[in-house]
């Protein structure tokens, strides 16, 4: 199980001015990727140097290959396609083929690597963050932000390779904050390394969400301001920025209730796509209007619709689709208000009456 501290410090997301995300990990799983790429390079290696593909086909002389090249060349130690490569041209050397033959092997290495594959909540993330926020790459890795389709989603992208040093060290995310106009207070770190990512985020200064995407212990003193299983669970977390309007509209609307007989249905949508919110009366659906996807929205019922205020269902579906889940019967009073939570997934909710 997730094991994190008992009392974690809390996410103040009124202070969140921009966001820095992880890639590998937390954007798409980087060792499906590469395997993948391995294998494209083993057989590269077999038409191109034979011997050292067969070399290679023993995982402990490759990882001796890296190991020992890490340890000759430290001072790539934040450069992992330098490493990569050095690591080819010792398994040249070492089969006795030509150590020009590096460069081109890692080029095949690295064109399927940025092959990702994204999660399936990262392009929507992507979307609804950086829509509310400038979003800034911070990396350990060597993924290229335009050959992963990422790049238009993101104000700048720091790597370790490109910066010189990398993550859990306090310069590049001091960096990354300083890119967008910041301080790091001002800025939100999310990845899925508890040490490199959370820790570091921490002590550079900066508030820091721990993505959880497989349960592992938590092995550290310092503590995530937020855990979250994903992506959708972010977004669903920082629609908290909005409460505070939202509670102002919903009181601004509510002042003449008691007069004209209305009543307000209140409603956050968690999901990522709209919905049309419907309420239902005697089998008769009447569509309130679109709650766009990660949003608040109050939706004032006047009287003629509200009828007695008893038996009514409310319903939520998507654009131009049919009602997809709708609450049980409930009672709904002149000059009071429901909220409704549509969460993602298929449970279904009751209105909360106030």
């Amino acid at each position: 199980m997730t094991s994190v501290p008992s009392a974690p410090a809390p996410l103040d997301v009124r202070r969140i001015a921009a966001i820095t995300l992880d890639l590998d990990d937390t954007l798409w799983p980087i060792w499906p990727t590469i395997e993948r790429a391995e294998k494209i390079l083993h057989q590269w290696l077999l038409r191109k140097a034979p011997k050292t593909a067969q070399l290679l086909i023993s995982p402990g002389v490759l990882r001796e290959l890296r190991e020992a090249t890490a340890k000759e060349r430290s001072d790539l130690a934040h450069d992992l396609s330098a490493l990569r490569r050095e690591s080819i041209r010792a398994a040249l050397q070492r089969a006795g083929e030509d150590p020009q033959l590096a460069e081109p092997a890692f080029d095949v290495f690295f064109a399927e690597r940025q092959r990702v594959t994204l999660y399936d909540d990262a392009l929507p993330a992507l979307k609804w963050l950086s829509e509310r926020y400038p979003l800034v790459a911070i990396s350990n890795g060597n993924a290229d932000l335009e050959r992963t389709g990422v790049s238009r989603w993101f104000r700048a992208a720091f790597s370790a390779r490109s910066f010189g040093s990398g993550k859990p060290h306090a310069p590049i995310f001091r960096a990354a904050a300083a890119s967008v106009g910041l301080l790091p207070r001002d800025v939100l770190h999310v990845g899925d390394d508890a040490a490199l990512d959370v820790v570091g985020a921490l002590n550079a200064g900066m508030q820091a969400a721990w993505l959880v995407r497989e349960q592992r212990p938590w092995e550290h003193d310092a503590r995530p301001h937020l855990i979250v299983p994903n992506l959708h669970a972010l977004c669903v977390a920082l629609l908290a920025v909005g409460t505070a309007g939202c509670a102002r509209a919903t009181n601004a609307a509510s002042r003449d209730l008691s007069s004209t007989g209305a009543a307000l249905i209140e409603v956050r949508n968690d999901q990522f796509d709209d919905c049309v919110i419907y309420l239902i009366r005697g089998g008769t659906p009447v569509p309130l209007g679109v709650a766009p996807g990660l949003s608040h929205r109050t939706f004032r019922v006047n009287p003629g619709l509200l009828g007695e205020g008893g038996g009514l269902v409310l319903g939520a579906g998507k654009r131009g689709g049919t009602i997809e889940r709708v609450t049980s019967p409930f009672d709904l009073p002149q000059a009071r208000i429901a909220s409704w939570i549509v969460r993602a997934g298929n449970r279904t909710e009751q209105p909360v009456l106030r």
